[in-house]
């Protein structure tokens, strides 16, 4: 399911986050076609991940 699918996406750019590397993974999930079908959801994991790699 979607949701299913965003909560997925979701982890694993948390667990990314981690590793320092957010900015990677936010362009890998912005080329996948996951993201265009994700819409809003995925513009306020965007938000959070701007404001993760700035503290």
């Amino acid at each position: 399911s979607l949701l299913m699918r965003y909560s997925n996406v979701k982890n694993y750019i948390f667990l990314r986050l981690h590793k320092g590397n957010a900015a990677k993974m936010w362009e890998a999930l912005k080329a996948s076609h996951q993201v265009q079908s994700m819409g809003p959801k995925m513009l306020l994991l965007q938000n959070i991940l701007n404001l993760s790699s700035h503290t």
